[in-house]
């Protein structure tokens, strides 16, 4: 680093040369320096940004990988091994990386890669099977690299462990079965106002089917449902909008 007059910190680099005067003893250093500021900076930068990469798919479970299809290579984070539970030595090619994958979700990943290697990119769910036997949720996204000809020559992407989130979801969803059998047995419906909005949020199917109203009937509004109480007990719903 030299500072400049201007007070400016500059990157050089330097290559010298040393001249032999007489009986071969050194008589001159003559050198050349190269201004490699930007250069250095972007480096720098770079390098900081990648310590924070990894830091940021530690904390946000995603794991980046890249496949090199020339060299047949596969090149992983340290959070996606995380993520597969193997060691560097166990996932080193494309073929490695397919046996990991869950038998029934195999075929999706060699359809993903044949659409890759077609220059397109691609998302989709597996299950992987860890070392220890353990069954995870992935979520996948590539993108193919290109050379300079536009042929692709590889492939990068991301996994992200969604084992926890899909677990919840399929929960929800039993959930939210379970509720709307009891409320057809119950014959009962639920729904939710915004009061501040004046908009009906949600009406279960039990409602709809109660009131008469489709399914596929996505603009219901509080005069909607008002409209079909009978017009003698319409003062009560109005009773306990003026009482909120």
């Amino acid at each position: 680093r030299i500072i400049t007059a201007g007070e400016e910190i500059k990157y050089v680099r330097e290559k010298t040369k040393v001249i032999p005067g007489e009986s071969n003893a050194p008589a001159k250093v003559a050198g050349i320096i190269q201004d490699i500021t930007e250069q250095k900076l972007r480096e720098n930068s770079l390098r900081e940004i990648g310590d924070n990469l990894i830091k940021l798919q530690k904390v946000a479970g995603v794991g980046s990988w890249k496949y090199d299809a020339v060299k047949n290579k596969l090149y992983c984070t340290d959070e996606l091994l995380s993520i597969y539970g193997f060691d560097r030595t166990e996932v080193a090619s494309y073929e490695d990386a397919v046996r990991l994958i869950h038998p029934e979700d195999q075929g999706k990943v060699q359809n993903a890669m044949d659409w890759l290697m077609l220059g397109r990119s691609c998302s989709a769910e597996l299950r992987i099977i860890s070392k220890d036997g353990t069954v995870k949720h992935v979520e996948g996204n590539a993108e193919p690299i290109f050379n300079e000809d536009g042929e692709v020559t590889g492939v990068f992407g991301t996994a992200q462990d969604i084992t926890e989130k899909k677990i919840l979801l399929e929960s929800l969803e039993k959930s939210y079965k379970s509720l709307i059998e009891a409320e057809r047995i119950a014959r009962m419906g639920s729904w939710e106002i915004d009061l501040v909005n004046r908009k009906v949020v949600f009406c279960s199917g039990e409602v709809l089917k109660m009131y008469g109203i489709p399914k596929e009937q996505t603009d219901i509004s509080i005069e909607l449902l008002k409209s079909y109480i009978h017009p003698d007990d319409r003062h009560i719903l109005q009773d306990i909008y003026t009482d909120l």
